[in-house]
């Protein structure tokens, strides 16, 4: 910051800063002057403050940025990871599905092949007790 010094236009002195009223007086003639401020004057040290908060939000915009980038591929990873297992689990419970009702029609086929055969069986054995009876039949008749 530059410090510039002023004199009085009263009597050339050189003027002094009041903090407690924030204007400029002559030790001299005691007289008191108003500061005025140049609105459009910008102190450097204070655009340097000023670019360093800048730079420090923009860079924290850039972790947040960067921070969101990251959930946001985190996230995804778990909505992939959520979506080929429910896949696995589909595919896993069609095979079993179709496992199960394969058992269920081999077991079927093996039920109906073993009630023909028993049928068989019972037809044989009712053929055989009825030729049984028909050659006793015969042999009775054959005797009276």
């Amino acid at each position: 910051m530059k410090i510039v010094e002023k004199k009085c236009p009263n009597c050339h002195a050189n003027l002094e800063f009041d903090v407690g009223e924030q204007n400029v007086k002559c030790p001299s003639c005691r007289r008191a002057y108003a500061i005025e401020y140049d609105k459009d004057f910008v102190d450097p040290e204070v655009q340097l403050k000023a670019k360093d908060i800048q730079l420090k939000m923009l860079d924290d915009f850039s972790k947040a940025r960067s921070f969101h980038k990251v959930y946001f591929i985190v996230v995804l990873v778990i909505a992939a990871i959520i979506f080929c297992a429910t896949v696995f689990l589909a595919i896993d419970g069609y095979k079993e599905y179709k496992e199960t009702k394969n058992e269920i029609e081999t077991s079927e086929e093996e039920w109906k092949a073993r009630q023909k055969a028993e049928d068989e069986k019972y037809e044989q054995k009712q053929k055989e007790v009825e030729d049984a009876i028909k050659e006793q039949i015969k042999r009775q008749s054959e005797q009276y």
